[in-house]
């Protein structure tokens, strides 16, 4: 080759890689870009749902933006090499972030050649319509609700034959979607009414949950496998359990609300009449009251629940279909803080008649909340232990697609196990007043651990099988956000140090009625060595540099 083209070669070559540095960017003249800050994740919207596809996200750095949009999971950067490039010469160090052209709370240090994992919330005022199918239908759309995005035939007003509940009395019923993007419950279905014949409930079980006079079900959830008297058998799907289930307390049954309040009205009423006949004795009389206010406070756990329990369910517990808005929702709320205050009053009151008074006053109160707020009762209460064993990294295994899953579980199977305890909460959701034929309900899902000696680079992988949640949207996660590995979905929770006996509680919700907890749980850590066994192994090695270097001085003495 001739020598002249010979030493055209490296000047050549290094405009070939100063071109490829350059491309995508506009760098003030002599700068080079640095090597990309590569970025990938998901979206969510500021409800906490995980968004749509087409939904753009854009990286802003040095007057520079790089724009992409979601895909069909709501991830971005995930397949596609998302990267934002800056000038080698800038001082500027942050990359900020927008959804729909709305600035998020989120930002990251540049770190040239990183590529970082960077979930991102789009601010309320991002106008976000997520239309995977394209029928204009979706969540946030303007159009109305979808109640599955990827069939154009679907969509808020459909029609269907009931699917969840193809048994009892429901068997021919439908069902309508609705704004929430959800199917409506099957038209037929009412409350069990203890008649030993007939599944009202359209659950599969006849009279679950009735004191006598029918049979004692299990409260199955849709296809259970029990046999009504004028159904067929439903199939009931495969599960492997992870342990055998340790704990199933059936809770207090407490009766609905607007029982317990028409039972203290009674008492009241009574008290207040014998008191101005002088028919009873003031002890008497304060005793029956006592009854009462516990009747009303009875009133209350059924509206609200616990505090614990209310606050975890309040995010998803307002619901168009039970006639349910957050404005309603607060006022029934002060409501109760009102009523609270006079049952603080009574409880302090010595006077009969004033006692009488005062309760009076909360009930009139909490009956007035009971239009704003809906009952809330746990029908079924399961705890668990999820152990590493070979058939749940197996199952994890099978259910992984995705690069992230597959690598996740792969790094937990090869880690110390970590006992994780699981625990279910179902709870039923009505409002006999704005919708005294519905009724919803919700799925509180709670992983705990506690290790007994400090662990370090902890994971939990938790996979959702499709009978639950069908897609990570259909989840709200509470507390601690976990990464999404897979849209499916599968996820996991992350700790870089868990401490002996410290605590680490994950919970999410999922909007179904759980009988079982079928989900597959894989906890694993790196154990940290205690500072005795590293002392152990110095001695040992102490002493065989000794017995090496006595030999080698005795023979070279030889």
């Amino acid at each position: 080759m001739n020598s002249k083209y010979l030493k055209l070669l490296p000047i050549t070559l290094f405009m070939f890689i100063l071109l490829n540095l350059s491309y995508g960017i506009s760098c003030p003249s002599g700068d080079i870009p640095d090597f990309p800050h590569e970025f990938y994740g998901y979206v969510y919207d500021s409800d906490g749902t995980i968004v749509g596809q087409n939904v753009v996200v854009k990286a802003s750095i040095d007057g520079n933006d790089f724009s992409i949009t979601t895909d069909s999971n709501g991830g971005y950067g995930i397949d596609d090499v998302y990267a934002a490039e800056r000038c080698s010469s800038s001082s500027a160090t942050t990359v900020t972030f927008y959804v729909q052209d709305v600035l998020t709370a989120t930002s990251a240090t540049y770190i040239p050649k990183e590529r970082a994992l960077l979930n991102l919330t789009a601010s309320a005022s991002a106008d976000i319509c997520v239309d995977t199918d394209g029928d204009t239908y979706g969540s946030g759309c303007s159009a109305g609700g979808d109640c599955d995005d990827t069939d154009t035939a679907i969509y808020e007003g459909t029609t269907r034959t009931c699917e969840d509940y193809t048994v009892g009395v429901c068997a021919s019923s439908t069902q309508t979607c609705g704004s929430d993007n959800a199917w409506a419950v099957c038209a037929a279905r009412t409350t069990e009414a203890c008649d030993g014949t007939l599944d009202e409930d359209c659950d599969g079980d006849v009279d679950e949950g009735c004191i006598s006079g029918g049979a004692t079900g299990g409260g199955g959830g849709g296809g259970s496998g029990s046999t009504d008297a004028d159904t067929e058998t439903t199939p009931e799907p495969e599960v492997v359990p992870e342990t055998p289930v340790v704990e199933q307390p059936t809770g207090v049954v407490l009766p609905p609300a607007d029982v317990s309040l028409n039972s203290a009205k009674d008492v009241i009423d009574s008290v207040s009449e014998s008191l101005a006949a002088g028919t009873i004795s003031a002890e008497e009389a304060i005793t029956q009251l006592d009854g009462a206010k516990q009747d009303q406070e009875n009133a209350n756990v059924k509206m609200i629940m616990d505090t614990e329990t209310f606050e975890a369910l309040e995010t998803v517990i307002v619901d168009a279909e039970l006639g349910l808005n957050d404005a309603a929702f607060q006022e029934g709320r002060n409501i109760l803080d009102r009523s609270n205050q006079l049952l603080a009053q009574a409880e302090a009151e010595t006077d009969p008649s004033l006692k009488a008074a005062l309760l009076k006053q909360a009930t009139e109160l909490q009956t007035q909340a009971m239009e704003k707020l809906p009952e809330i009762e746990t029908v079924v209460k399961v705890t668990i232990f999820a152990e590493k064993t070979d058939l749940a990294v197996q199952n994890a295994r099978e259910s992984a697609t995705s690069v992230e899953a597959k690598e996740a579980v792969e790094k937990a199977s090869k880690g110390k196990g970590v006992n994780v305890e699981k625990s279910l909460e179902t709870f039923k959701i009505t409002n006999k007043e704005l919708a005294p034929d519905k009724e919803v309900f919700k799925s509180k899902i709670n992983l705990k651990i506690k290790p007994d000696k400090e662990a370090r680079d902890v994971n939990i992988v938790e996979t959702i099988p499709k009978s639950m949640a069908a897609h990570v949207s259909e989840v709200t996660f509470l507390g601690l956000q976990p990464q999404v590995l897979q849209a499916d979905p599968i996820v996991q929770w992350s700790f870089d140090v868990v401490l002996k006996g410290e605590e680490k509680d994950m919970s999410y919700i999922v909007n179904k009625r759980l009988d079982t907890l079928d989900t597959v749980t894989v906890g694993a850590a790196q154990e940290v060595k205690s500072n005795l066994t590293f002392l152990f192994y110095g001695l040992i090695l102490i002493i065989l540099v000794g017995v090496f270097f006595y030999f080698y001085k005795k023979k070279e003495h030889y």
